[in-house]
């Protein structure tokens, strides 16, 4: 949903979504990180990662073979930060 360390706005990969709990945030002054579209029990559903400065938490496993240049934008990140 925005420029991060994985690509910028609109970077599409791939990975499955597997858990037995949720979150409860205390501050609402966290964006979200991403978007998840997937099926489950053959119906459609939405889930979101969240961003807080430079952390980005989700219940996702990315492949991140399913687009090469998350890696080499992290990577580039990476160095600039060095």
């Amino acid at each position: 949903t925005r420029n991060s360390f994985l690509g910028g706005k609109g970077t599409v990969l791939r990975g499955h979504e597997f858990h037995w709990s949720s979150a409860e945030f205390i501050s609402r002054n966290i964006s979200p990180a991403f978007e998840v579209k997937g099926t489950r029990n053959n119906s459609n559903w939405t889930s979101t990662g969240i961003s807080k400065n430079k952390i980005i938490a989700s219940y996702v496993h990315v492949h991140f073979l399913s687009n090469p240049s998350i890696s080499e934008s992290m990577y580039k990140y990476a160095r600039s930060v060095k």
